[in-house]
């Protein structure tokens, strides 16, 4: 078994800690394949890019629920088990519920059983509990709901069993067995997390166990996200290193202290950031050419500043009418819609 060498680090600005990871991608795909994990495929492939000096290979980029599912995958067919759809998940969970009220054996959810959304949210409610462990023993002294939701989770894993079916939990609990014995391909390769938001105590585990054959653990996450943090040291064990380095910039205290409850004085005064407030719309648009104009006087081309506008259809008319007063040329486009990757067009 190889101690992997683990490390953690957080900062409030995103940029710090993704220089780390670059560099421990860079570092590593000289001599090693590399698992990236990050919350979604796009911001994995978008670090890759980052890191790409002259080329990368052998960077596997998934999402931590992806390699759980690839790593049971194979466990799953030898016992003969289907993966559970986000539908069919829904349809089971309906399916229990009728059940249930049939006989009468949910007085307290039996008011609100039959609308349209209760499946989901049962769904939903369902999967929390399975993903953080949770027996329906616990559940039935908590009170009426606990006692409902104790019955509807016990037939729930009926039928998950009845039907040969794993959800969620039930791949997170296969990915951790064969996680644990490092026979899979993934297994000995440098590790790299990468803002991965750990939520339940069977995705902790879960990390755990893939972190124990690593050659190399590399842990990042945003200094927002204390659960995630403490769930990484937990599972790692290893301490938390802070990145932080001081902001003068009125846009980088912005970034760094947005929600930060206390904030250093600053020592300089830029321009980098402007915030204003009008008593409409109209007026906005008129201050946002006021300053456009006083750009341009201080040398900046009109085709070198863009505004954005959270609320179209309210403003475009307005800002139009503000800019053609100021004698400021402009070009209006409404952008695009990032396709949705799951769906086709027909």
């Amino acid at each position: 078994m190889v101690t992997a060498t683990r490390r953690i680090v957080s900062a409030a600005a995103t940029a710090l800690h993704h220089q780390a990871a670059v560099e421990f991608l860079r570092t590593w795909t000289k001599s090693s394949e590399l698992l990236l994990i990050a919350p979604t495929r796009a911001a994995a492939d978008e670090l890759a890019r980052a890191a790409c000096v002259e080329g990368l290979s052998g960077v596997h980029r998934l999402t931590l629920r992806q390699l759980a599912a690839v790593l049971a995958s194979e466990k799953l067919v030898g016992i003969g088990c289907a993966p559970l759809s986000q539908l069919a998940m829904e349809a089971l969970a309906a399916r229990v519920t009728h059940e249930l009220r049939t006989k009468k054996q949910l007085p307290y959810f039996s008011p609100v059983a039959d609308t349209p959304g209760f499946a989901r949210a049962l769904a939903a409610t369902l999967t929390d509990l399975r993903l953080h462990d949770i027996d329906p023993a616990t559940l039935e002294v908590t009170g009426a709901p606990g006692a409902d939701l104790a019955r509807l989770l016990r037939l729930f894993v009926l039928h998950l069993d009845r039907r040969s079916l794993a959800d969620a939990a039930a791949i997170l609990h296969a990915a951790t067995e064969v996680a644990g014995v490092a026979r899979h391909r993934f297994a000995g390769l440098p590790l790299l997390l990468l803002d991965v938001p750990i939520r339940s105590k069977l995705e902790q585990r879960f990390l755990a166990a893939s972190a124990v054959s690593a050659l190399a653990v590399l842990a990042t996450v945003p200094s927002g996200d204390p659960e995630s943090r403490s769930a990484l040291m937990s599972a790692l064990q290893a301490d938390c290193e802070y990145l932080e380095t001081l902001a003068e910039a009125t846009v980088d205290r912005v970034r760094h202290y947005l929600f930060a409850s206390e904030v250093p004085a600053s020592t300089t005064v830029d321009e980098t950031l402007d915030v204003f407030s009008a008593a409409g719309e109209g007026l906005e648009c008129v201050e946002i050419a006021r300053r456009l104009q006083a750009l341009a006087a201080n040398g900046l081309c009109f085709d070198r500043a863009a505004i954005l506008l959270r609320s179209p259809e309210r403003y475009l008319p307005l800002l139009e009418e503000a800019l053609r007063r100021a004698g400021i040329p402009a070009y209006f486009s409404r952008g695009t819609a990032r396709p949705v990757s799951t769906r086709r067009s027909r």
